[in-house]
């Protein structure tokens, strides 16, 4: 059996500067699943923690930077990842839970996912942080 795509994503987040450590419950694959598509996913684990062009992350995922770019446009007002411009460029990363993908969720979210939140951050603070 092929491991999940949401799976894959939380172990991609753990390399992160800040971790995002594994449960045995799960309830951070589940966090994921509520805020991913599979198709974020998939682009999002082929993003860097640093800010990087359009072009460099299409290339890995082999799309056109056109296509591209419009979804992690819309990936950055979902509060997933970051967006940096400079001048007419823009500038994309992945980010960690922590002052990242948390505090973008906490006006948005809804009382399942603050419940999957509030059971993984006394998990996350004593491991991860």
């Amino acid at each position: 059996m092929t491991e999940n795509i949401h799976a894959r994503l939380a172990k991609h987040l753990d390399t992160l500067h800040i971790p995002f450590p594994a449960t045995e419950s799960g309830v951070e694959i589940r966090i994921l699943q509520r805020w991913f598509t599979e198709e974020e996913a998939e682009i999002a684990l082929a993003m860097k923690g640093y800010p990087e062009v359009v072009s460099a992350i299409a290339q890995r995922l082999g799309k056109e930077p056109e296509a591209l770019a419009p979804i992690l446009a819309d990936m950055s007002k979902k509060g997933l990842i970051f967006r940096v411009s400079k001048g007419d460029t823009r500038f994309y990363n992945i980010v960690p839970l922590a002052e990242g993908m948390w505090e973008w969720h906490l006006n948005t979210s809804d009382q399942e996912v603050l419940h999957d939140l509030s059971e993984y951050m006394d998990y996350f603070m004593q491991k991860g942080w």
